[in-house]
């Protein structure tokens, strides 16, 4: 049966403590290796001051013990989604403490390397505080990190949602992920799933189609839109228990894309760090509508729409994705926060975006705003098929792009027409399933 732990009650002593906690390819922790790792960072946190514990690690499993350690000392777990040096010089006031596994971090702060030590004494847990809240940081729509918080009972409240709705019937062995804990959609399903469901989470990122033959088809994979869509085809299918997508929707064809690879569809999540999950959909036809997770609604509004949840500390949340709301479900329509005014017209980028997307022999496209002296211009980066390729071998550049100029003529405002074009092999995706716009910005300078 599956469990719904509190995030109090995963380390309680009544707990067999030989329950596997997570692997680490063959090397297994065990709930008592655990609790004592904790207990032992637990002790070096009280030796230092200040109340707040900036989080990096590469490994899930020290992450865990590096979160919960935290929040046993009282402290706020702040999550940072970055090392980069210029970016941790920036949010350096934002922190106390650095906790990591990683071996050089360049920062003016204390800086404890967690790994796999063991308290030598028996000591009891310090009562957890009912308020304690963590800090991530996302982009939002301007590339700058921005501090969301969220409160631990709120990520308790989303995780007990998501076992009673997705895992009820379910017998997962194990959680594996292509994506990073440090940011939400990796947090709540890679660690905080497993840890309050009772089931053991590989603590190494998954980082190839490859890796996938080494693990149980009864697990549970969490994964990136970035990482199916790039599933080889040719290598034998792998079937899994569960196979969950979040970060961005995946097209029609890229589900059974990974249908094929995988052999059943993925269940995409749909959310946002300041709201946790909102839906889910598993696409077995094509437009198929995103349904909320009860008894989360979706109510809309004179320019949009808001979020009513019981996942948010404040209601209602205004959502940041044009939808059209139907009797059963909602469909995806872009992002509200790209819509931007090119000679005092108002353009979507998501709608341009759409609109190359259908242009015959078109894989998947991005724009990007281009500052051109006093005025604005769209660029477009364009991925074609191989048939699409061997048009623009025969065609040339320049007749091809008029044609897509004349099919875009008929749908989009002059403006929004893209001025400037670049085909490229693929578009650069993160591990979250973002576009790298800035990556884009440099293929027109």
């Amino acid at each position: 049966m599956t469990l719904a732990l509190s995030i109090d009650s995963v380390l309680n002593e009544s707990r067999d403590p030989t329950t596997i906690i997570a692997w680490s390819s063959s090397q297994a922790f065990t709930l008592y290796q655990f609790r004592h790792a904790v207990l032992a960072l637990i002790h070096q946190l009280s030796a230092l001051p200040g109340n707040r514990c900036a989080l990096y690690f590469e490994d899930s499993y020290f992450f865990a013990v590096a979160l919960f350690a935290s929040l046993y000392s009282g402290k706020t777990p702040i999550l940072l989604g970055h090392l980069k040096s210029k970016k941790l010089a920036e949010q350096v006031h934002t922190f106390d403490i650095v906790l990591t596994d990683i071996s050089a971090i360049s920062t003016t702060k204390p800086v404890i390397q967690v790994h796999q030590s063991m308290s030598k004494e028996v000591v009891n847990l310090p009562i957890l505080a009912k308020d304690l809240s963590l800090i991530l940081f996302t982009s939002g729509s301007t590339g700058i990190p921005k501090p969301i918080c969220k409160p631990i009972t709120l990520l308790e409240k989303e995780v007990h949602l998501l076992i009673e709705h997705l895992l009820a019937d379910q017998l997962i062995e194990l959680v594996i992920a292509t994506v990073s804990h440090q940011h939400l959609y990796g947090l709540t399903f890679k660690v905080l799933l497993p840890l309050l469901s009772g089931i053991p989470f590989e603590s190494k990122k998954v980082q190839y189609h490859e890796q996938l033959c080494l693990y149980p088809e009864g697990a549970l994979l969490v994964a990136s839109p970035a990482f199916l869509k790039r599933l080889d085809s040719n290598l034998p299918s792998k079937a899994f228990a569960m196979i969950l997508s979040g970060g961005g929707p995946l097209t029609y064809d890229e589900a059974q894309h990974v249908k094929h690879c995988l052999v059943n569809l993925p269940l995409e999540i749909y959310g946002s760090s300041e709201t946790g999950v909102i839906a889910s959909r598993r696409q077995c036809y094509k437009n198929q509508p995103w349904l909320n997770f009860p008894p989360i609604k979706i109510v809309p509004t004179s320019d949009g729409a808001v979020v009513y949840s019981p996942l948010c500390s404040v209601l209602p949340v205004v959502l940041s994705d044009t939808v059209e709301l139907l009797d059963n479900g909602f469909h995806l329509l872009g992002r509200k926060d790209r819509v931007i005014k090119i000679e005092e017209k108002r353009v979507s980028l998501s709608e341009v975006e759409e609109r190359l997307k259908a242009l015959p022999n078109v894989v998947d496209a991005a724009v990007i705003v281009l500052d051109q002296s006093s005025s604005f211009i769209l660029g477009a980066c364009l991925v074609l098929s191989v048939d699409g390729q061997s048009e623009l071998s025969d065609l040339g550049r320049y007749a091809l792009f008029q044609c897509w100029r004349q099919t875009l003529k008929e749908v989009l405002e002059f403006v929004a027409i893209p001025k400037k074009w670049r085909v490229i092999n693929e578009l650069p995706y993160n591990e979250r399933g973002k576009i790298c716009y800035d990556e884009l910005e440099r293929l027109f300078k």
